[in-house]
Parts: structure tokens; C-alpha cells; sequence
């Protein structure tokens, strides 16, 4: 259950973060509060898709990893 709730605060975090830069981004362009949303909503699941890719990378890496350890031959 840690580690659920590790990656998923590190999802969170992603979306947070695409969400405020998406909503900056959306009132500069067009200085409207309709704007700011939609730009918040894209960058809110640009950020989530960025930060589930990071923690799938971890997790290829952690298990290659491993195999190493155990003696296997890893490509990639």
C-alpha cells in the first residue's frame, strides 16, 4: 500500500504542476478565466500522462535491476 500511495502522489504532483502551467499559459493567451480552465484541464492530464511515463520508467528500471543482480543478461 506504500508504494500505491507513493505513486500516486507522484501522478498528483505531475497534475498539479501540468495544471498550473496549462492554467499561466491559457490566461496569457487569451486573459480569460475560460481559457486559464481549459488550459488548466490540458495541462492537468499532459502532467498526469508525464508523471504515470516517469514512474513506468522506474519501475522497467528497478526490475532490470534486479535481473542484473541475479546474474541474468539484460539488453536495453
Amino acid at each position: 500500500m506504500v508504494a500505491q500511495n507513493y505513486t500516486d502522489e507522484r501522478a498528483r504532483q505531475g497534475m498539479l504542476v501540468g495544471a498550473g502551467v496549462g492554467a499561466v499559459a491559457g490566461a496569457i493567451e487569451e486573459e480569460d478565466l475560460g481559457s486559464a480552465i481549459a488550459g488548466a484541464a490540458i495541462g492537468g492530464l499532459i502532467g498526469r500522462a508525464e508523471g504515470e511515463a516517469e514512474i513506468n520508467e522506474d519501475r522497467r528500471a528497478v526490475m532490470l535491476r534486479c535481473l542484473q543482480n541475479k546474474g541474468h543478461s539484460v539488453l536495453g
